[in-house]
């Protein structure tokens, strides 16, 4: 069993980390919504992973929901479109619901800090 030099402050000796980087293309143009504080922009990254199988090589795409805050948000819906290859940076959350039969529904999101653009799609 480690030790530590230091004392106890009766919290958990580790941070977690919730830190992702991806990717991929836009798979739509972002959508901008305003919530009472300030805008809220979506649309979703396409990732793609390529593979080795016996029969050939395979491509499988994730599409991953992202979402960006504030005037950041605004000027991402602004700067990128369909089909655009960007990078971003963020943490994932999950976002829970109700339907309106009252039916529990949850999705992780991408909650994106930073982004920027690698490669606008060809005209």
């Amino acid at each position: 069993m480690a030790t530590s030099s230091q004392p106890s402050t009766g919290q958990k000796p580790w941070n977690d980390i919730n830190e992702s980087k991806l990717a991929g293309r836009v798979g739509g143009k972002p959508e901008v919504r305003i919530t009472t504080t300030h805008p809220v922009a979506t649309t979703t990254l396409y990732v793609t992973n390529e593979y080795d199988t016996t029969s050939g090589r395979k491509k499988k795409v994730t599409r991953v929901p992202i979402i960006m805050h504030g005037e950041k948000g605004a000027a991402f819906a602004m700067d990128v479109n369909k089909g655009d290859k960007i990078l971003v940076k963020g943490r994932m959350q999950e976002n829970v619901w109700k339907d309106q039969e009252e039916k529990a529904h949850s999705r992780l999101e991408l909650v994106v800090f930073e982004y920027s653009v690698l490669a606008k799609k060809a005209a």
